[in-house]
């Protein structure tokens, strides 16, 4: 279906990175701008503009010749994302303090729905992110917010090849109901670390699975 004038830009970057995340256009493949300016309804214009943007932001590359490629899933900065992650957004937590009993409510009733949705993975990928924003939503830090928002963009990709293949956010649950606890008893400082390691913890596991795909290829 052609996608609609007011907000081309926006909507052909959303429709590619919607791709990229789905693994439509995966890892390491060539991006065919004819073929999706085609299957967007779009001339090739915006799409070599949303290309550039995401060339920007990290998750494609460019070569003389080739074209706009898929960058490709590595081990290395795989750790560095979910490890700086999980550092930022724990300090801003400790900047920001514990949240409200309002938000703790919500981010119980986000957590449950998590839970039952394991089954969905994209789904349940949604909900983890939104929970992770209401954590965080009453930091004042805009630059923060802002570089959090680049980083979780590249661990998009991870996340959601990840859960493709293995689709259980069941831990990332528990791990929020132990943070949403030491809020609520006052223990900010083991909260923060709680949330770090919600992060961190996850990281050996895709490292192994990341392994296992090249072995795979």
């Amino acid at each position: 279906m052609p996608l609609i004038r007011p907000s081309l830009r926006r909507s052909v970057r959303e429709a590619i990175l919607e791709k990229l995340l789905d693994g439509e256009l995966p890892p390491s493949s060539r991006v065919n701008e004819s073929s999706l300016a085609k299957s967007l309804g779009v001339s090739q214009t915006p799409i070599r503009e949303a290309l550039l943007g995401l060339e920007s932001d990290g998750l494609l590359e460019s070569a003389p010749g080739r074209g706009f490629l898929v960058r490709a899933f590595d081990v290395k900065e795989m750790r560095e994302l979910y490890s700086l992650v999980g550092l930022l957004e724990a300090h801003a937590l400790q900047k920001a303090g514990s949240p409200n009993p309002a938000t703790l409510r919500r981010l119980d009733q986000l957590n449950e729905q998590i839970r039952r949705c394991e089954s969905r993975p994209r789904r349940a990928h949604e909900l983890d992110t939104r929970w992770h924003q209401t954590l965080l939503a009453h930091s004042t830090n805009q630059r923060l917010h802002r570089t959090l928002e680049g980083l979780k963009l590249d661990v998009a990709r991870y996340e959601f090849a990840y859960l493709r293949d293995i689709g259980n956010l069941s831990s990332s649950a528990d791990q929020h109901a132990e943070i949403e606890a030491l809020l609520e008893n006052g223990e900010l400082e083991a909260a923060c670390q709680a949330l770090e390691n919600n992060w961190t913890g996850g990281i050996p596991a895709i490292a192994e699975w990341l392994r296992d795909t090249e072995q795979d290829q």
